[in-house]
């Protein structure tokens, strides 16, 4: 159900009148003066108070709704070897529970998993994930791609919340395994073979081609770079035989503040590495979204 946030009017007052439940706990009262503010800032001329002897009437805050939001970012792809062939990393989980001002759009991004070492030069999962590198038989499958929800328009900036994908498994002529590294999380993991996790400033390390949003591109045989808030390292070739896994992209979660103009209250949050499904998840109240579709908040 909406509820009313954002208003505050200062002032000395004479008489509490009442504490509505969906006016966020704050107080109307009558007043003799005072200053009526939004977030911190005068208003008064904007939003029409009036008096009515020592009595204050004006325009109620921005009606708003609250949404529970849950986030998995999608699966590595998984490697190709002779010996041993690695699975990709697990997606990142990230949930929220937010307030945002009705009529705000959303975009949802929905990762989708890397395609496998099967595939020669396996490509990256929709949403940032990168490609792997190498032949039919050996190297590395793409990195799974973020999910995440963006207000008003797709762009790192305005990101909500998002789920870092996993990065793509390895392969190995000898019995060793090279996993990709699970996406994030604040950080994506790292992979075994030395591809390092996306964070909450940088691309990880490894391969090339990555950064805000997007998994790095393996350039040698070896897994690509989960996608995420920033993405994950790409795997590469070692001596031996060894076809190195990608690591994770990260995730994120806003805090309560302004995005793209719009301001939200966030009353719960949390991310963490790995746990996600294969093919990624949105849900907003419990409800699934596909990839690329928006939910106009009401």
């Amino acid at each position: 159900m909406p509820k009313y946030i954002g208003y505050n009017f200062t002032g000395t007052a004479n008489t509490t009148v009442v504490t509505p439940a969906l006016n966020g706990g704050v107080t109307d009262s009558k007043y003799n003066s005072g200053v009526w503010t939004i977030n911190g800032s005068d208003k008064s001329s904007v939003y029409g108070k009036r008096k009515q002897g020592n009595w204050l009437t004006t325009t109620r805050g921005v009606a708003a709704a609250t949404l529970d939001i849950v986030l998995h970012g999608a699966k590595g792809g998984t490697g190709a070897g002779p010996a041993t062939p690695a699975s990709g990393g697990a997606g990142g989980v990230t949930t929220m529970t937010v307030t945002i001002p009705v009529g705000t759009v959303l975009y949802i991004q929905k990762g989708g998993q890397g395609t496998p070492a099967s595939t020669p030069n396996a490509p990256g999962g929709t949403n940032g994930g990168g490609n792997g590198f190498g032949a039919a038989s050996i190297g590395g499958g793409g990195g799974g791609g973020y999910s995440g929800i963006f207000i008003n328009s797709v762009s790192w900036s305005n990101a909500l919340a998002i789920a870092g994908g996993g990065g793509g498994g390895g392969g190995a002529v000898s019995p060793t395994s090279w996993p990709g590294g699970a996406g994030g999380g604040t950080t994506g993991a790292n992979a075994s073979g030395g591809a390092t996790g996306g964070t909450q400033s940088a691309a990880g390390s490894g391969g090339s081609g990555g950064g805000q949003l997007q998994g790095n591109d393996a350039t040698s045989e070896g897994g690509g770079g989960g996608g995420g808030y920033y993405g994950g390292g790409a795997g590469s070739y070692a001596p031996g035989g060894n076809y190195k896994g990608g690591a994770g992209g990260s995730g994120f979660v806003a805090t309560t503040g302004t995005i793209n103009s719009v301001s939200i209250t966030v009353s719960a949050s949390s991310t963490s590495q790995g746990g996600g499904t294969s093919t990624g998840l949105v849900t907003i109240n419990g409800t699934s979204y596909n990839n690329g579709t928006t939910y106009t908040v009401s």
